[in-house]
């Protein structure tokens, strides 16, 4: 699942930058004119980014599965303890999850900062009805923010400017104020911690800042018509050094941000046609959504691969549950249409992890399904003791085929069933020579038989229209438990598909040399054969894998065991 998620992390990534390429190939359009477009088409941009995993169709993996088998343990001289690494993908998660943290920590702070300048500053007149106006000694440069008070913080140095400085200056912050451009920022700057290994969500919020400021100061410039004192505002503020502390808040002036600014300030903003201005709108959102579109469509994001569900209850142990793994549907069984429930025995140690367990009764094709599945699963440990659990196998509507009718039945063969089974055979059957057969009615007889008695199957030849109902010769199952008398194992952590691997269309088994310490942890483990890209995912499982003390003459030893993963796409 880790792998997974790193796997769709990354392309994701690749899909912010394909995205903002086109932003940046769209913004050419708008190049020397109103400063609002370019604003619009970088909100655009970034909200894109924000809302591609929800708009774009997820790629479903084609479903695997991993099979285990253990070969007998056998006792070998203790060695150095060894630690196994720490995977990769974990430390990577971790690192994302740490700059997640980072960032967050860092916009509360910013946001406490700005409490504290508004609960240490003092009020001056205001000129505004709608907002209050302050002065703090803290800050250098205008800052505004607040949604249902909104306030106008003001440097000390405000007061040594001209007066029509001043009135622009208050002006600027009181356009943010109405256009309540705080609560764009806040929202920019959370998708920044949570997008922040990203240089791209930088870039674009960067350019939604400079184009922010832009059309503010368009806007207070043709309002009041006062190019020349605002531009002295701009560089007298410029002139102070900055304090260097974030707050996410709009700022009368970034120093990054003062060249553009100028440049802007001194252009005259070249008037747009109508004509003009509607081709422009229509292209910029047409380019953006193209890009978009190409950008998930080539690039993708998997879902995890769809198993058939299968529900699980249990009579005794369904409170005890803290963590409960789900069998996989047998692909045997799943083409065969065979359901039912596999009801097993187990017992739990003192740490909640299930030690043992034993199937008591259900179909043979779905109870090492079953009992891979339960031998996984947490219980409350403070209980230890025995249990009893069920695990309920259903075939949904859309994995059950049609019907098919398979004859007129010509003969009941019972020559192999005894005398005593026959006579309570008979009333479960429903079945008598003459009657037609199809295949739920031959799947209903199968299910009967099984419960009736498990040693018994039921074979139909299509040829002689004849029904057999033998007894069951045993084939080898899974070894899910390894050799029980040498290794118990008593924690198994399911080897997860590589995703690449899936996508090659990679299959094939990895055989593992594994050594267990006294203590029932795998201390060292060898991969013998298989695809590195396999091998990978399975030796981080297996290394995971805990064991029951082995003993020989009532000596814990360490022992040596071989393992097999078997990776297998469904088809």
């Amino acid at each position: 699942m880790m792998d997974l998620f790193l796997s769709n992390l990354a392309v994701y990534s690749a899909q912010i930058a394909i995205v903002t390429a086109g932003g940046a190939l769209t913004a050419l359009l708008w190049r020397g004119r109103d400063a609002y477009p370019r604003l619009w088409l970088w909100q655009a941009v970034l909200l894109g980014m924000v809302l591609l995993p929800l708009v774009q169709p997820w790629k479903k993996q084609p479903a695997g599965e991993v099979s285990v088998t253990m070969g007998a343990a056998v006792a070998v001289e203790p060695g150095p303890e060894r630690r196994a690494p720490l995977p990769w993908d974990r430390i990577a998660i971790g690192l994302l999850g740490a700059g997640c943290v980072v960032m967050s920590l860092r916009l509360l702070t910013g946001a406490m900062r700005i409490r504290q300048y508004r609960r240490r500053s003092r009020v001056v007149v205001s000129p505004f009805a709608d907002s209050e106006v302050r002065v703090s000694g803290e800050i250098r440069s205008p800052i505004t923010f607040g949604y249902r008070r909104p306030v106008i913080l003001i440097p000390e140095s405000f007061g040594a400017l001209p007066e029509q400085e001043q009135r622009t200056i208050l002006e600027h912050e009181h356009t943010h104020i109405r256009r309540k451009d705080w609560l764009y920022v806040v929202v920019e700057e959370s998708i920044r911690a949570l997008l922040w290994f990203h240089p791209a969500v930088w870039f674009v919020i960067n350019r939604i800042h400079v184009a922010r400021e832009q059309a503010v100061d368009q806007e207070v410039i043709r309002k009041m018509g006062l190019r020349d004192p605002y531009l002295n505002a701009l560089l007298s503020m410029a002139g102070y050094p900055a304090t260097g502390r974030y707050v996410p808040a709009p700022l009368f002036l970034r120093q990054r941000h003062l060249t553009e600014r100028v440049a802007a300030i001194c252009k005259e903003v070249i008037p747009m046609n109508r004509t003009y201005q509607v081709f422009s709108l229509a292209a910029s959102a047409a380019l953006l959504t193209l890009t978009g579109i190409g950008a998930t469509a080539l690039l993708p994001l998997q879902s995890s691969a769809q198993e058939t569900p299968v529900g699980t209850t249990s009579s005794k142990a369904s409170g005890r549950l803290l963590h409960k793994v789900e069998p996989s549907y047998p692909p045997e069984a799943r083409a065969k249409r065979i359901e039912g429930i596999v009801t097993l025995s187990i017992v739990v140690d003192a740490r909640g992890t299930v030690a043992d367990a034993r199937v008591e009764s259900g179909p043979e094709e779905l109870r090492a399904a079953a009992l891979q599945a339960v031998l996984q699963w947490q219980l409350v440990p403070d209980q230890p003791g025995r249990a009893t659990v069920e695990v309920n196998f259903r075939l949904q509507d859309k994995d059950k085929q049609p019907t098919r009718m398979l004859g007129t039945v010509q003969k009941i063969n019972l020559a192999q069933v005894p005398e005593e089974v026959r006579t309570r055979l008979a009333p479960r059957l429903g079945l008598k020579e003459g009657d037609l057969l199809d295949s739920d009615r031959l799947a209903a007889i199968s299910l009967a038989v099984r419960q009736l008695d498990r040693g018994y199957g039921i074979n139909w030849s299509p040829e002689s229209n004849t029904l057999t109902i033998a007894p069951i010769v045993a084939s080898p199952q899974i070894r899910v438990g390894g050799n029980v008398q040498s290794a118990k194992l008593v924690k198994k952590v399911a080897p997860v598909y590589p995703p690449l691997a899936k996508q090659a269309g990679l299959q094939g088994q990895v055989r593992m040399q594994v050594v267990i310490d006294k203590d029932g942890k795998v201390s060292k483990l060898d991969v013998v054969s298989g695809d590195p890209l396999l091998a990978d995912a399975a030796a981080t499982a297996v290394r995971q894998w805990e064991y029951e003390t082995t003993l020989l003459n009532g000596n814990p030893v360490a022992v040596m065991t071989m393992v097999d993963i078997n990776f297998t796409l469904a088809k």
